[in-house]
């Protein structure tokens, strides 16, 4: 019989299986609401210790085994998009992990913020430096000791979660039924359907701007009847993805950060007229597709992504 507390079952028998999505595919409908990777696992880990070793089929194997999120360590180094795991302590001896992501890094003061699941503010903590200040202590000592059984769910998160987490976060991500945002996960088929021509009707104005994030557009995007804002943005984030010739996510898949981006040379047709301002050379001509020589001087001039537009002309 496997024993589900000891070391051995969590670092090389345990998997996320089939069950285990089906189960929170139902929780999650039936809560109508989205459910943090925090609460997922938890969910997961408690399963395991109240009924056992879970038999049916594992969704793992594509799974390198690499782990994309590491338990919180001050003395390691930390980058932007990091999977981080952080132990809080909740009164005397007792304490609480969280799943979160490293949202912004200081390497001048090296210093970290997190974003952690349920928690409305941000989190700093110093790292690399053993007496960092800022660092609560109770952290450190978990990052430092060495366990010999874990005792319960807390306990397992704060030991193995690297393992755990990285492994539900490949399932998950692996699954089509999912769409994950901001560490919170929805079931795609329940989510409102933003048609491609509205996002479409929005292209040229976001051309206009560096970059854009999922808030900025809310103001932009209005379904009736529908007030979550998580749902309203994880619709957004599935519309976004299904236009890859015209946006892309530059930041991460948790906290995505989006850019539009200009048609290629052989989908471009010419929308305005365009010279150069040294020589006042026409360079273009509306209606026009435009050859490569002068596609480049325009890109050169930083024109391009101002006077072209698809050749649908949307």
């Amino acid at each position: 019989m496997k024993d589900i507390y000891s070391e051995e079952y969590w670092l090389n028998e345990f998997t996320i299986t089939t069950a285990d999505l089906n189960r929170f595919q139902e929780r999650i409908l039936r809560d109508s609401t989205p459910l943090d990777t925090t609460s997922l696992v938890k969910q997961l880990i408690k399963g395991r210790l109240e009924f056992g070793h879970e038999i049916s089929p594992s969704v793992l194997k594509s799974w390198t085994g690499k782990d994309s999120v590491r338990i919180w360590d001050p003395f390691e180094k930390w980058s932007v998009g990091d999977g981080i795991i952080v132990p809080k302590n909740v009164g005397g001896d007792n304490y609480e992990c969280f799943v979160g992501e490293v949202v912004s890094v200081d390497q001048i003061k090296t210093q970290i913020e997190i974003r952690l699941d349920g928690q409305n503010k941000l989190v700093t903590y110093r790292y690399g430096n053993p007496k960092a200040t800022g660092v609560h202590q109770f952290a450190v000592t978990l990052a430092e000791k060495k366990y010999k059984k874990a005792e319960g769910v807390e306990d397992i998160v704060a030991r193995f979660g690297n393992r755990i987490v990285s492994a539900l976060l490949h399932a998950l991500e692996s699954d089509e039924r999912f769409v994950g945002l901001e560490g919170k996960w929805y079931i795609i088929h329940d989510l409102p359907i933003i048609e491609p021509s509205m996002i479409k009707s929005m292209y040229s104005t976001l051309l206009q701007r560096d970059l854009f994030t999922l808030n900025e557009l809310l103001s932009m995007v209005q379904i009736k009847g529908l007030q979550d804002e998580t749902l309203l943005k994880m619709a957004m984030q599935i519309a976004l993805q299904k236009l890859p010739e015209r946006f892309e996510n530059i930041g991460t898949p948790a906290r995505p950060l989006w850019k539009a981006l200009p048609p290629l040379l052989e989908k471009a047709k010419v929308k305005y007229y365009a010279y150069d301002p040294k020589t006042y050379e026409v360079l273009c001509r509306p209606g026009e597709q435009l050859p490569l020589e002068k596609a480049q001087r325009l890109i050169d001039l930083n024109l391009y992504k101002f006077i072209v537009t698809f050749i649908d002309g949307v």
